[in-house]
């Protein structure tokens, strides 16, 4: 079972594999499936999982083709949806009022829906609850990216870490001091909910 890992410090480094920066909808998908083949991932985003989870924060939904469907299967996060997608069963494409138009019937392709329709929130939900399973994940939010060192152009060592691309970026929480990323990923939960200085 996973455990809330310590709040990283001033002067603790964060070390992953990949760092996604932006928690939306692709930005998790994307730690997910990236965790559950257990490569150390960092996601930062500047909203908080609460504030996105509220009820004003978005509205909409997504449609999902049955191949997105198969990815998100893989990564663990559909199985948290608890059946709220709704199938796509028909398509009919209009112009305005034109008396013609097109008509899809899912049945003429196979008896899998082409597809489903899942609201954001649900989505959401269902990605934070994925991402506090995998230990290889590391979910920082609310926190921002303040700047990227490249570094020179043929990369460069920090702390005895080898960067490909030049230096680690450096982040805060909104409102909070500078501080840098790109360096340990500690063992256990970790969704932080709360602001968390790097």
């Amino acid at each position: 079972m996973s455990t809330e890992a310590p709040a990283p410090t001033a002067d603790t480094d964060l070390i992953a594999d990949v760092a996604i920066v932006g928690g939306g909808l692709a930005g998790l998908s994307l730690a997910a499936a990236l965790g559950t083949a257990g490569v150390r991932t960092l996601c930062i985003d500047r909203d908080s999982p609460a504030h996105q989870l509220g009820a004003t924060f978005d509205g909409r939904t997504t449609a999902i083709s049955h191949g997105s469907k198969k990815i998100l299967e893989g990564a663990g996060v559909w199985a948290h949806l608890n059946g709220d997608a709704g199938p796509i069963l028909d398509i009919r494409v209009t112009d305005q009022n034109r008396p013609t138009f097109l008509h899809y019937d899912h049945r003429e392709v196979g008896d899998q829906p082409f597809g489903y329709i899942v609201e954001n929130i649900v989505l959401r939900r269902a990605q934070f609850a994925r991402l506090a399973e995998l230990p290889s994940v590391t979910h920082l939010a609310p926190v921002e990216v303040t700047a990227l060192d490249r570094g020179n152009a043929k990369g460069g060592r920090r702390h005895g870490h080898h960067h490909p691309g030049g230096r680690p970026p450096r982040t805060r929480p909104p409102g909070g001091r500078r501080r840098r990323a790109g360096q340990p990923v500690p063992q256990g939960r970790r969704h932080r909910p709360g602001r968390r200085q790097l």
